[in-house]
């Protein structure tokens, strides 16, 4: 399996507020965005608890156009 190279497959571009908008090469999203669901959902301890952010991801060409991302593995 080829390793993905992040300036090969996708760039972090900007944070707005709590989300994150990155650009992802069409042919990479079914590989890239599994990867970055699991980095963005690490768990941390904060104050002697476990802490886990849930995470959706939207897929699309504008803001106005995003929609649900429902992969299935």
């Amino acid at each position: 399996k080829e390793q993905l190279k992040s300036q090969d497959a996708f760039m972090f571009k900007a944070q707005v507020h709590d989300s994150g908008l990155f650009l992802v090469r069409e042919d990479c999203i079914d590989q890239v965005i599994p990867v970055l669901v699991k980095c963005m959902t690490q768990s941390v301890e904060v104050h002697g608890r476990l802490l886990t952010l849930p995470v959706a991801v939207k897929l699309g060409k504008s803001w106005g156009s995003m929609k649900e991302y429902n992969h299935v593995t």
